[in-house]
């Protein structure tokens, strides 16, 4: 069993100019700013609405800032500690920054994370850039789906990427967005599950090599419509997006004969039932690839939003697709609760036996509006079953 847990240090500094707080919310599984809202301090919970369209009317350029601890565990990696500044202002339109720093032990490892925004660029056009550096090792499973779940090794090395993209908005629902996306890894060593502490070397005691060092480059667009009620916990509405990565041979450093491209696309739906008290919600999700894409841009399925009874990275492939349906219903107050089924597959063929996963969930609603949730997932696989406590819901 692999138990992920986080711990949110709710007490943060922040340089409060207008009376507003910025709460960041962190994900242990893959250590991404997943959630970052706006709340207005000594508001009550019926006077806060935070939806995807919601905007700070300040007709003043001010800025705040903010500082936060991370605290986290995970069985693998152990305890994760560090830290995160804020940078954003209080107008619309409006701009956003922050830089993010975590730490391992088990051994050193460090990873590093910063993003920038940037809103009305253009006319109505955003603009976005991010990156990371990190140099935690990753477990490797193997390809497809037959994967043995005690059977892998630890990638170490280091991992870096750059994004960015422009998003232009058709009207309030439809926006087509534009960019690139640079990922790239240099190996060091291997090393087997069992035996964590031995690096594997070959006959004439050099450090055996699983992949190749990357640089590559997926230039991309995006088409979405989205008229969901509220982007955090959402009880009505759709999300339909649909996206085109394309990595020609020449903006990568390895030999891509004729180059590679990925088509993926999503549908979420969310419809309130018996006056809101439930809400049902489903996911369907595919990604294709014409030629051979490179390790770091192979489709993963497991963790803590997909197939959620599989450690992460448990599956890797070419082709994939997923389904997923929750029941979300409360239970007292600010506590709800979640019954969820995912299934899905991926390979590098032809699709064989689904994989299935299922289990309960809890979630916790923080204030000042209980909008946002700590999410308490427990899923059960065929071959393992695992528990994830991160932040927000899984889709």
């Amino acid at each position: 069993m692999r138990v992920y847990i986080v711990c949110l240090l709710i007490f943060f500094f922040s340089n409060e100019l207008m009376g507003w707080q910025e709460s960041i919310l962190y994900n242990s599984d893959n250590f991404q700013s997943i959630v970052s809202t706006e709340i207005p301090q000594g508001s009550s919970e019926d006077e806060v609405n935070i939806d995807s369209t919601s905007k700070i009317d300040n007709s003043n350029q001010s800025y705040s800032y903010s500082i936060s601890p991370i605290l986290g565990y995970a069985s693998d990696l152990g305890i994760i500690i560090g830290g995160a500044f804020f940078l954003y202002t209080e107008n619309d339109p409006g701009s956003y920054f922050d830089v993010r720093l975590m730490l391992g032990f088990d051994p050193f490892n460090f990873q590093f994370l910063s993003s920038y925004k940037k809103e009305r660029i253009f006319k109505n056009t955003d603009f976005e850039i991010s990156g990371s550096y990190t140099t935690f090792f990753e477990s490797y499973f193997g390809e497809g789906s037959n994967t043995d779940v005690d059977d892998y090794m630890r990638i170490y090395g280091s991992h870096y990427s750059l994004n960015s993209y422009l998003r232009f908005f058709i009207n309030d629902k439809f926006s087509v967005t534009g960019g690139f996306d640079f990922r790239g890894r240099v190996e060091s060593s291997i090393r087997m599950n069992e035996e964590k502490d031995v690096i594997l070397k070959d006959t004439n005691n050099v450090n055996i090599r699983l992949f190749p060092d990357e640089n590559t480059l997926a230039l991309n667009l995006g088409l979405h419509f989205d008229d969901r009620d509220n982007i955090y916990s959402t009880t009505k509405g759709s999300l339909h997006e649909i996206g085109v990565s394309y990595v020609p041979s020449l903006l990568s450093n390895l030999d891509i004969d004729n180059g590679f491209l990925q088509i993926e696309a999503e549908s979420r739906w969310f419809k309130s039932l018996f006056l809101h008290d439930l809400v049902l919600a489903g996911r369907i999700a595919g990604g294709y690839s014409l030629n051979e894409p490179s390790y770091l841009y192979r489709y993963k399925l497991g963790g803590s939003d997909v197939l959620r009874g599989y450690y992460h990275n448990r599956f890797r492939g070419k082709y994939y697709y997923v389904l997923q349906a929750e029941i979300r219903y409360p239970i007292w107050k600010s506590i709800s609760g979640v019954v969820f089924a995912d299934i899905g597959d991926i390979t590098d063929n032809d699709f064989k036996t689904p994989k299935f996963c299922y289990g309960p969930g809890l979630r916790f609603g923080l204030p000042p509006d209980y909008l946002i949730k700590v999410r308490l997932d427990i899923g059960f696989a065929s071959d393992q079953w695992s528990i994830f406590f991160t932040f927000g819901q899984s889709f």
